[in-house]
This record gives C-alpha cells, structure tokens and sequence, in this order.
C-alpha cells in the first residue's frame, strides 16, 4: 500500500500513487487511486490533505477540492465508458457542504450517469471520515480516436 504513512483509507484495498503526466497535477498532488471490482465505480481516488493544500482559514482550498474532483470524475467516467483517450471537460458543478482541514483523508465516490457517442456524464462525492464536504456533476468530451478535437 503507497497511502501515506498514518493514513487508514475509508476503501480497502491495495491503494497505489497515482502519476499523471500533467505539471498542474502533479504540483496539486500527490493522488492515490484504488481499483473496485464495480464496473459502476471502477476505481476510487484520494489525497491527504496537506498545508500547500489549505486556504488562510485552515481549510482545504475549493480550488483544489475543484481540481482533484475534475481529475476522478474524469478517470472514472472514461474508465467506466471503455475510453482510454484525453477527455476534456465541459462542465464540472459543485456544491459544498462543509470543510475539510488539514490531516484528513479524501476519497471520491463517483459513478457514470449516461454516455452518448459525443460525451459522458458523471456524478460524485468527496468524502472524509466525517461524511461528505463536497457533491459534484460533470459533463466530458470524449475523443475521436488519433484526433483531438475542440469544443
């Protein structure tokens, strides 16, 4: 198990770090990732919050709550569609119900809504051992293969 050291993930399992070849990413990391055995819910992400991760109040930034959902609706949606290709986002909504300080463990809860030969749609939660802090709705390109093409 790659969690950091102290961390008991809510999902069991064999949690490894999970390296995205993207700077922005990389710099907001580091990630883990576990694979389920749901094809709804293919895999589960999470990060431990740390104080490059946090606002002035103590809390962790939206902005990165923002990013890291991005990243997992993104993963799990094309996982869950059989995509392997790029899948640039549409649209990504969030609500958000309460804080999360530094120290806790973050995990997402995301599933496949509905897909269609253009896009896909995801929903998810982020969820500490205190409950959710923040649900979210997605909408994603998918890619033609061999061809990037824009909105």
């Amino acid at each position: 198990m790659d969690c950091p050291v102290g961390v008991t993930p809510l999902t069991r399992g064999d949690w490894v770090l999970t390296v995205i070849e993207d700077p922005f990413v990389i710099n907001a990391g580091p990630f883990y990732r576990v694979n389920t055995r749901d094809p709804v819910e293919p895999m589960r992400f999470g990060f431990l919050i740390e104080p490059n991760h946090c606002n002035r109040l103590g809390f962790c930034h939206g902005g990165m709550l923002a990013t890291f959902l991005d990243i997992s609706l993104g993963f799990v949606g094309k996982a869950a569609c059989g995509d392997g290709l790029l899948t640039p986002t549409i649209s990504l909504s969030m609500d958000f119900l309460r804080p999360a300080s530094i120290g806790e463990w973050v995990e997402s809860r995301i599933r496949l809504v509905h897909q269609t030969r253009r896009m896909f749609f995801v929903e998810g939660t982020l969820v500490t051992v205190g409950g959710p802090i923040v649900r979210s709705n997605a909408i994603y390109k998918r890619q033609t293969k061999g061809r990037a093409e824009s909105y």
